[in-house]
């Protein structure tokens, strides 16, 4: 059975992506994401649910989840260590 709803995890795209993102080394897989869809001129559903899933567990890394679903004991599983915001 599928996940469909309005919560950026409640997709099969994004949960499949955040369960390979369990299974990788962590923060480089997060930015991997990010860059792919800035880089490209035309971003399919898949990867932008995608995008906003690695954006979404980013923010929960710094403590600054939207996202209630997120499961804590998931994050512990994410190297956050090297996880730095910069501004502009």
């Amino acid at each position: 059975m599928g996940a469909w709803g309005t919560g950026i995890f409640e997709n099969d795209d994004v949960l499949d992506w955040k369960a390979n993102l369990l299974d990788s080394d962590g923060i480089e897989f997060i930015e991997e994401m990010i860059k792919e869809v800035l880089e490209d001129e035309y971003i399919e559903s898949d990867l932008a649910s995608n995008a906003l899933g690695a954006i979404e567990i980013l923010a929960a890394l710094q403590g600054r989840s939207w996202e209630r679903d997120i499961d804590p004991t998931e994050m512990d599983l994410i190297d956050g260590s090297q996880c730095e915001v910069k501004t502009s």
